[in-house]
């Protein structure tokens, strides 16, 4: 959807549902992806992307 830019959408109809829908999708597959996963490498993934996720301000 989102790669097709403006080849399906005349002057940005309904652009920001399909862009929506495009992320809802890569999320889903990324949320999946994580099930097989122990929590222990789901926190180890978690913090390598974002190191200081658990700090307080």
């Amino acid at each position: 959807m989102v790669q097709n830019g403006d080849t399906k959408l005349r002057f940005g109809e309904k652009l920001g549902s399909g862009i929506a829908e495009d992320y809802f999708c890569i999320f889903k597959v990324r949320i999946q992806a994580m099930y097989p996963q122990t929590p222990r490498v789901q926190y180890h993934n978690l913090t390598a992307s974002f190191r200081r996720v658990f700090q307080r301000v």
